[in-house]
């Protein structure tokens, strides 16, 4: 069975989001472990998902797992709510904090991801 991953670009910034839509955690740990270190890698491993979380490793892979493609209104919620911890830390890692000035910064780069995701999705779906 194929595998339901791909890397999302984040292109301003220098930084990747790595989308992975499955509930088994198999071949997410299998990418992660050849690029975090042992430590990290045990720590992620400890990662429990109940619908979806996000995480930023301490090698700066952003992670957005989500445990099977959306299909309902729910399912969107839960990967907005994603997508805007990804942003979060993306942004904080670039140095920007989160305030009245940067709001646009957050709003654009949370509009880039969805589409870019959606994409993904898509690709997956075809």
């Amino acid at each position: 069975m194929k595998s339901k991953q791909f890397i999302v670009d984040c292109q301003v910034y220098p930084f990747q989001v790595l989308c992975y839509f499955e509930n088994d955690s198999k071949n997410l740990f299998k990418y992660l472990s050849k690029h975090e270190s042992k430590k990290e890698f045990k720590k992620i491993r400890k990662y429990k998902v109940s619908q979806g979380l996000a995480f930023i490793t301490e090698s700066n892979h952003t992670v957005l797992w989500i445990k099977k493609l959306p299909e309902s209104y729910f399912d969107f919620g839960v990967l907005s709510h994603e997508i805007y911890h990804c942003v979060c830390f993306i942004l904080d890692k670039a140095g920007i904090e989160h305030k009245d000035n940067t709001e646009e910064s957050y709003a654009y780069l949370i509009q880039y991801l969805t589409i870019e995701i959606m994409k993904g999705i898509d690709k997956l779906r075809a």
